[in-house]
């Protein structure tokens, strides 16, 4: 597949056409074995249009509104006006009863149009050299699994096909109450508000990832309404899905979003933002403020100066070409790495040159500089200086200001060495911020790579004691709390996409785990 039809920037149209059949009556009454109508048909066809647009469709201009279905579906899989096509169908569905036994669309006069699904699909994979748009049909339509399981379409390399299906039906199955039509646009509202997200280093939303929430709606449509099915996706080898997961149907919200968190410094970083590269990450890092929530203005590093010598002269070309900066947890690795990368990226020396203005050596401006922000997963029970002494500089400041120099040295020495004391100062400080301990004590339980905030938003529901009701917290909370508790957590991504959470430091499972509401007197240590 070319990099031109995965571009964010790509021109995306939507053909969505609901066909609803003329009723036949006999002696007043709906014929014995007549279609259903489907009044409703133009109706979601409409919806489909409408949410695609907030994604950046724009509607295929129809010949006419009575024009034949199946050469206005020809002649888009043909346009070369667009490289990605979404072709949304909400009809009646046929299966031949002889010849090829092909899945037909029943017209508006009950009867099949002449051309199979397969023939548009054909139209596209069968003729590699012309340009074709990557094309993504929608079939509402009874025994629509027989698109979607083409026998000749799945033995294609992955990586060269075109046209994927999503089916409301296997080849056998019913489709219902247009289920298909109405789970596909709630789940991309969902994506849209953000009531459903993937993490936001995905430039697109994968498309196995959009037809598991679609099969999730659908089957609760099934419990809610009764008859059961079940969509059809285009199947993909299991080694493959990763070709599959920036297939451009459907642009991440979220991914956009990113650019926000850098309005502090000049908005050139934004063309930085992508999976390996987490600007904010180094920026906070270095300033030494994530802690004392002070922004990307000044910078606090302080320290380290032999360390800082010896990876200025590493950056700038000296010494053997493989060095590794190590340590416990807190010990400042971070600090001194995000520091010097500010110095030292083109693109973020400048905006942060409050940041490194003050080491005792400064690395050069390096063009050549490649940066990766990959988080380890262990768990080593070490608690470093610098993490204890940002966690208790930001409880002094929240202290009145000791002008007492005896005191003021007692309360220096009253540092906490244990980690229970230490994050209990620090929930002792947040009191204004309510989910913010049942949210930590929720992925105190989390296992592997972490747990999806999905998850968390029911298991913090179990440790908030003074809230009322039943069921899981709110979005909008759980991802408050998320981002309030950011310096404690890690963020990994999982095969779909979904952002997955857990704390950094197996001292601070341990710790929740074992008092996940918080014992009556803990904040008094200082």
């Amino acid at each position: 597949m070319s990099e031109g039809a995965r571009r964010d920037d790509a021109a995306r149209t939507v053909l969505a056409v609901g066909v609803p059949v003329a009723a036949r009556y006999e002696d007043g009454l709906p014929a014995l074995g007549a279609l259903d109508p489907l009044h409703e048909a133009p109706g979601h066809a409409a919806s489909m249009s409408k949410v695609l647009r907030e994604f950046g469709y724009v509607e295929y201009r129809r010949t006419s509104p009575d024009s034949v279905l199946g050469e206005e579906i020809r002649s888009a899989v043909m346009s070369s006006g667009s490289s990605v096509l979404v072709v949304h169908v909400v009809a009646h569905g046929a299966l031949a009863e002889s010849g090829d036994r092909g899945l037909y669309v029943v017209g508006s006069d009950g009867s099949a149009l002449d051309d199979p699904v397969s023939s548009w699909i054909s139209l596209i994979e069968s003729h590699p050299g012309k340009q074709r748009p990557l094309t993504l049909f929608i079939l509402d339509l009874c025994h629509s699994g027989a698109a979607a399981t083409l026998p000749w379409h799945q033995e294609m390399p992955t990586g060269r096909r075109r046209a994927w299906v999503i089916s409301a039906t296997s080849r056998k199955g019913k489709a219902f109450d247009y289920r298909l039509s109405r789970a596909t646009t709630t789940v991309l509202q969902q994506y849209l508000d953000g009531t459903l997200r993937v993490d936001p280093s995905y430039r697109h939303i994968p498309l196995p990832t959009v037809g598991h929430e679609i099969s999730r709606v659908v089957a609760e449509l099934n419990a809610a309404e009764g008859y059961t099915q079940q969509i059809e996706v285009s199947r993909v080898p299991f080694t493959d899905h990763a070709q599959v997961d920036d297939l451009p149907f459907f642009p991440n919200p979220g991914h956009h979003r990113r650019v926000s968190v850098l309005s502090e410094v000049d908005s050139g970083v934004a063309s930085l933002l992508d999976e390996t590269f987490d600007p904010r990450h180094f920026m906070l890092r270095g300033a030494g403020t994530e802690l004392l929530d002070r922004g990307l203005g000044q910078g606090y590093f302080r320290g380290r100066a032999a360390e800082v010598r010896t990876l200025t002269g590493w950056f700038n070309g000296q010494g053997p070409g493989f060095r590794i900066v190590t340590g416990k947890p807190g010990v400042g690795k971070s600090a001194l790495l995000g520091v010097l990368v500010c110095a030292a990226h083109p693109t973020l020396r400048t905006p942060t040159q409050p940041l490194w203005f003050v080491l005792p050596a400064k690395p050069a401006r390096n063009d050549r500089l490649i940066v990766v922000h990959a988080p380890d997963r262990t768990s080593p029970l070490g608690w470093g200086e610098f993490l204890v002494a940002g966690l208790y500089l930001q409880h002094v400041l929240d202290l009145p200001t000791e002008r007492d120099p005896d005191l003021a040295r007692q309360l220096g020495l009253a540092v906490p060495m244990g980690l229970p004391e230490l994050l209990e100062l620090d929930l002792a400080r947040r009191t204004d911020r309510p989910h913010l301990r049942p949210t930590l004590a929720a992925l105190a339980h989390a296992k592997g790579l972490g747990m999806p905030e999905r998850v968390v938003a029911h298991i913090a529901a179990a440790f908030a004691p003074s809230r009322s009701g039943s069921g899981p917290l709110p979005h909008a909370a759980v991802r408050t709390a998320l981002a309030q508790a950011r310096f404690y957590l890690r963020r990994e991504i999982d095969v779909d996409g979904t952002t997955l959470y857990r704390l950094f430091h197996e001292g601070l499972a341990e710790h929740l785990c074992a008092d996940p509401y918080g014992s009556p007197g803990q904040e008094q240590t200082s």
